[in-house]
Formats: C-alpha cells, structure tokens, sequence
C-alpha cells in the first residue's frame, strides 16, 4: 500500500475545485479524492477538504457556504 501524504490530498482537491466554477459539494470532492486515490484514509481525505483546503490556497479557492467550495475569481486556475 502506497503512502498518500496530506499535501497530495490538498492538492488534488486543489485541482478538482479549480476544474468547476460553479462550485463542487464536499462529498463530490471527497468521492473524487477516493477514486483518484484508494489508499488513502477516507477519514483522513474528509479532514483534509473541511479543516485545510482553502486555508491552504485561500489566494485559490472560497467556501461561499456551507459544504460548497468554489474557485476564487482572479485566482490561479492554470492546471
């Protein structure tokens, strides 16, 4: 079993937020994780989208509501 770091779930997050404009629902970004990477801990992916994603990249991404994260307009959205 592959290692997944916290940093490769950000970022994958980080890409998947940047790919819908309108905005994706924690649990399509979290199904999206999973798939992409089936090793790691779905605990772990959960805490990493609701507590470090758009702390991380707050110049990139916004959460307008609750459970909805969005890409920030003038951010970096350049995959």
């Amino acid at each position: 079993m592959a290692t997944v770091t916290t940093k490769q779930i950000r970022e994958l997050a980080r890409q998947i937020v940047l790919k819908h404009p309108g905005g994706i629902r924690f649990a399509g970004i979290v199904e999206q994780l999973r798939q992409s990477l089936p090793d790691a801990i779905r605990t772990t992916v959960e805490a990493q989208v609701a507590n470090h994603l758009v702390p991380a990249y707050p110049s990139e991404l916004t959460k307008p509501s609750r459970g909805v994260y969005k890409p920030r307009s003038g951010g970096s959205q350049g995959l």
